[in-house]
């Protein structure tokens, strides 16, 4: 038993890394708990207080089988759930709608193991039993990556002490794609109606889902600039609204798209059979297919998305700072950009070419 003194009777709070723990005495046993905030800590203590009171004056003894059902730990089933209903009230649609098959897998797997007995090897044993069901290692991590946060929502609510490490599978990082100036050129010339598409990601950086919710109210001609923003239950990806410019050949092009289509139409890119919105994963396909109809893209590869990113290595070769481009671009921070969308353009390539060959 641990050793008890009167500031142990009296009851403390104090802070241990990044959580609180509280420190009593309980019917002559020295208890700990641990909360995620100073607050919670002093709740926690004033409620062990108020049962000691009790006790002393005479209400029955404190049974620590009562007391630890109390804190019945929690199963990673209940984990998965309170961690979904977060998802589902602060994420996006497809991010809730990937969260939900994660879950669901998760669930199927641990069944109703404890959240806080959870061992590395039967986190690794869940990622072997998803690669032989044929996938590669990106969906068990990011599956993965959905039970870490749960847990550590967990911690974090004071439901279990701590939260297991997860270690991820490995995997190897392809090559990013981005295109030349010739290539941009030749996939917004030979594409038709769907140009004005290429030349928004090309030439503005706009995402997939930001694109189909552009109005024409947006597009402010007069400064020469697009307006990403909040409309109904949508929200930009970062929740943050920014405005991009435009190059005076992006607003001819925009300008000779509204002239063409409908003057009732209010969405900048409307479906050409009914007038009406895209849907996300429409426009991605029909991007797709227009691009290898175009022979720029080989099958499976993602247009838009490569547009973004050789809009964001351009504009950097250029001489345009880290800093403007994450904001224009509306990214989160410098790393995801420097991580997961900069790469070399054909013209650094040629001038680091050119520098390694007059070393020898």
């Amino acid at each position: 038993m641990a050793e008890v003194t009167p500031r142990h009777k009296r009851g403390t709070v104090r802070r241990r890394g990044n959580r609180w723990q509280v420190d009593v005495v309980v019917d002559g046993r020295r208890v700990r708990r641990s909360a995620p905030t100073r607050d919670a800590a002093n709740e926690l203590l004033d409620q062990l207080l108020t049962r000691i009171n009790a006790q002393d004056h005479g209400a029955s003894p404190i049974d620590h089988g009562e007391q630890a059902a109390d804190h019945t730990e929690p199963t990673v089933s209940l984990v998965l759930e309170r961690y979904l209903a977060s998802t589902r009230l602060h994420c996006r649609p497809r991010t809730i709608r990937t969260t939900e098959a994660a879950i669901q897998r998760l669930d199927q797997f641990f069944a109703q193991a404890l959240a806080s007995s959870l061992s590395r090897t039967e986190i690794d044993r869940y990622a072997a039993a998803r690669l032989r069901d044929g996938v590669g290692p990106h969906t068990p991590n990011r599956e993965l990556a959905c039970l870490r946060a749960a847990l550590v929502q967990a911690r974090d609510d004071g439901l279990i002490e701590r939260a297991p490490r997860i270690r991820m599978l490995r995997t190897v990082r392809a090559v990013p794609r981005v295109l030349s100036k010739p290539q941009i050129k030749q996939l917004v010339t030979d594409t038709g109606e769907f140009s004005v598409v290429f030349a928004l990601a090309a030439g503005a950086g706009l995402r997939a889902a930001e694109m189909r919710w552009l109005t024409w109210a947006d597009v402010d001609a007069p400064r020469s600039s697009i307006i990403i923003r909040a409309k109904g239950t949508w929200r930009p990806k970062t929740h943050a609204e920014r405005e991009v410019p435009m190059s005076p050949r992006l607003a001819e092009r925009l300008q000779a798209h509204r002239a063409a289509r409908s003057s009732s139409e209010d969405w900048v890119l409307a479906v050409p059979r009914h007038h009406g919105q895209w849907s996300e994963s429409g426009l991605s396909h029909a991007a797709r297919r227009h691009a290898q109809e175009a022979k720029v893209w080989a099958p499976g590869c993602k247009p838009l998305h490569d547009l973004r990113r050789s809009w964001a290595s351009h504009l950097l070769a250029a001489g345009t700072p880290i800093d403007t481009v994450r904001r224009l671009g509306g990214w989160a921070s410098n790393s995801t950009l420097e991580q997961f969308y900069l790469a070399p353009t054909t013209e650094s390539l040629d001038k680091a070419t050119r520098a390694s060959r007059d070393l020898l």
